[in-house]
């Protein structure tokens, strides 16, 4: 089997998990991510040897695995919203700023900063909404 095969069945395994889980394999059971296509990359240092991430024009792209001394970490990054590049309910909140920004900038007053910043929260509950939804489609379109 090829090192890519071996990582897509890794990835089924994944993102039939909830999103943004971590899920374990130790070392001796599968090739090296480089193998498969996977490109170093940087995270937040929790103990691991490294990190590696697939291009973006990679099946696998999404996946991140972190490199421990006995095992895979593997986790889905497609949690985080890619029109943003934050996470969705950083979105949500920006937004509900930015909406309070403008109703003042606008209105001139506290109740139009206020009925900004509901606008701004609604539009990024929206926001989340749609990602989730986008996240169950393509996990759908994956299973079928």
């Amino acid at each position: 089997m090829r090192p890519i095969d071996e990582w897509m069945e890794v990835r089924a395994e994944v993102l039939a998990r909830m999103p943004g889980s971590c899920v374990e394999y130790r070392r001796c059971l599968l090739p090296h991510p480089r193998a498969a296509g996977a490109r170093p990359s940087a995270s937040r240092s929790v103990g691991q040897i490294a990190d590696y991430r697939f291009p973006p024009e990679s099946e696998m792209h999404g996946m991140h695995v972190a490199e421990f001394p006995d095992r895979w970490a593997v986790v889905d990054d497609h949690a985080r919203d890619p029109a943003l590049g934050l996470n969705t309910v950083a979105g949500a909140a920006g937004l509900a700023l930015l909406g309070s920004a403008l109703g003042i900038a606008i209105g001139r007053s506290n109740e139009s900063a206020l009925l900004g910043g509901l606008l701004g929260l609604v539009a990024g509950g929206l926001l989340v909404h749609q990602a989730t939804v986008a996240g169950s489609n393509r996990k759908a379109g994956e299973k079928a």
